[in-house]
């Protein structure tokens, strides 16, 4: 997760994106930009605009913590929808599934899917 010093981010929602700075390659990934409208408001995070990223395949060699400390840049190439207000955990769970599912179809409709 990534911290923004504005809160009012040029573009928001959710997206495919590569991340870059982890691995010899790019990393093919989904992401949230924005406040995250399911989270409790009370949260030490809530309404704070967060750039919330997730890998599709984790390399084995970065281990469960191989991103913290790196600097990395995460590259928007394509907005799967804007930010949804799930009302539970379980829907919150299979939205970020679908999303997941939505990037892989855009991945590998590209030329050259071999990121």
């Amino acid at each position: 997760n990534q911290r923004f010093a504005h809160w009012k981010p040029a573009a928001s929602g959710i997206f495919a994106v590569l991340v870059h700075g982890l691995a010899d390659k790019a990393l093919m990934g989904v992401a949230n930009l924005g406040i995250r409208p399911s989270l409790d408001p009370d949260d030490v995070n809530g309404g704070r605009v967060l750039l919330e990223t997730h890998c599709l395949d984790w390399p084995d060699e970065l281990g469960a913590e191989g991103a913290y400390g790196k600097i990395v840049r995460v590259e928007l190439l394509h907005k799967l929808h804007d930010e949804l207000k799930y009302n539970s955990l379980d829907a919150l769970t299979a939205g970020i599934r679908q999303d997941c599912e939505h990037a892989r179809a855009y991945f590998a409709s590209l030329p050259h899917h071999d990121h």
